[in-house]
């Protein structure tokens, strides 16, 4: 699975225009009209769940194209518990490029 681009770019847009939005109405989410309000929630849980699935996630679904990790299931529970931290996230995105499983037995 290759990581699309386009819809990180879109999403990271549409959050920038999210945060323009809330700064030229004050910097106060009760201050936008309902409208607004209306628009900005479903495009926040979008921008979250793009940003979760190609972002967050990316040493987990470099696992699931390849397929060939000893443990994925293990890089699964790492990345959920400790990709929060960049240093996480790192350590599994090489643990992800790395691990192969052993086909010599």
């Amino acid at each position: 699975m290759s990581v699309d681009w386009k819809r990180i770019g879109k999403a990271v847009g549409v959050l920038c225009l999210m945060m323009f939005l809330l700064q030229f109405m004050g910097g106060n989410p009760e201050n936008l009209p309902i409208w607004a309000k209306i628009i900005l929630f479903p495009l926040c849980i979008v921008v979250i769940y793009v940003l979760v699935k190609y972002v967050y996630l990316y040493p987990y679904n470099l696992v699931k194209e390849n397929k060939n990790h000893s443990n994925p299931q293990g890089l699964l529970i790492i990345n959920i518990f400790l990709g929060w931290t960049f240093i996480g996230w790192i350590l599994c995105v090489i643990w992800a490029t790395n691990n192969k499983k052993n086909n010599d037995k």
